[in-house]
């Protein structure tokens, strides 16, 4: 479809809505129809306001004497597309993201609370679900397999080495003489070139040594009244900000970090969601368990 490759499409299809409505609201149908799977390869900002812009051309032509028959059929259609780019999607990435983010969290609490992964609340859960022992199956097998590649690795590939060499010497020895003579031939094609680059080269250090040293001192001069700047201001910043900073703190701990907001109430709350989310997640998997059973059972 050239609206996914060519934004200018839609500068045209705007010309010709009004003389191609019977096209337009084909195109649009298949856009509706097909949403879901081409939604991702249009621009919609364009597309946005190419059917606000249909909108506008069909209030226009509405009670007009001669309305084409398919003014009503591109009204609707061009409000189900609007409908279709303003609807709200649920942010499904961020909550995800949001989830994982609280399950480290509560699993790094966990370790630092009982000084240790093992004996944690998430050993205790791991062993009980079957994925410890699970995990430490699958590392045994790829120890296993993994020594019985290195063994055979061991016994074949010097074997294996040694009849490629055998078979690719010749090849090689004959690919290095072509190498070779096409560097040769590199070198004599190019050579005024080389010449002409062995004459400018000084020229150009000559150049570059004249001028460093004046872009260096611009450099070292700009970047130390820089210095002064930033220290001069944030010098003034400390010395105004620091002597309400412990006031500050002492406000924020008796009259704010107190009650519920206190570390105490904190630790506990962390503490009571951290097992009730292990309680859930247990009768969860000792559901799942049973309908497994029920299932198979059947």
């Amino acid at each position: 479809m050239c609206l996914s490759t060519d934004p200018h499409c839609f500068s045209v299809w705007c010309q010709m809505y009004t003389s191609h409505m019977e096209q337009s609201n084909v195109l649009m149908n298949h856009l509706l129809l097909t949403w879901n799977t081409i939604s991702n390869k249009l621009p919609l900002n364009t597309l946005r306001d190419t059917v606000r812009a249909f909108s506008v051309t069909n209030d226009e032509l509405t009670g007009k004497s001669n309305q084409t028959p398919y003014l009503n059929q591109c009204q609707r259609v061009c409000k189900e597309l609007m409908a279709k780019m303003t609807a709200a999607k649920f942010p499904w990435k961020y909550m995800v993201l949001l989830l994982m983010t609280g399950m480290v969290a509560l699993v790094t609490y966990d370790i630092y609370r009982y000084r240790g992964f093992h004996g944690s609340k998430t050993d205790l859960f791991l062993e009980e679900s079957g994925v410890k022992t699970a995990s430490v199956q699958a590392w045994n097998k790829v120890t296993l397999y993994s020594a019985k590649a290195n063994i055979w690795m061991k016994d074949n590939i010097p074997y294996y080495y040694s009849k490629a060499c055998e078979f690719s010497e010749p090849y090689l020895q004959l690919l290095w003489e072509k190498l070779y003579q096409a560097g040769v031939y590199l070198a004599e094609v190019t050579k005024p070139q080389r010449q002409w680059i062995d004459e400018k080269i000084p020229l150009v250090l000559a150049w570059i040594e004249e001028w460093i040293p004046i872009v260096l001192a611009s450099v070292r001069y700009y970047v130390s009244e820089a210095w002064l700047f930033l220290v001069y201001y944030i010098t003034l910043l400390w010395n105004n900000v620091s002597p309400y900073l412990h006031t500050t703190g002492t406000w924020l701990q008796e009259n704010v970090f107190v009650g519920k907001l206190s570390q105490e109430s904190i630790s506990d709350g962390l503490n009571v969601t951290w097992n009730v989310v292990q309680n859930y997640t247990i009768a969860f998997r000792h559901w799942c368990s049973e309908m497994m059973s029920t299932v198979a059972t059947e």
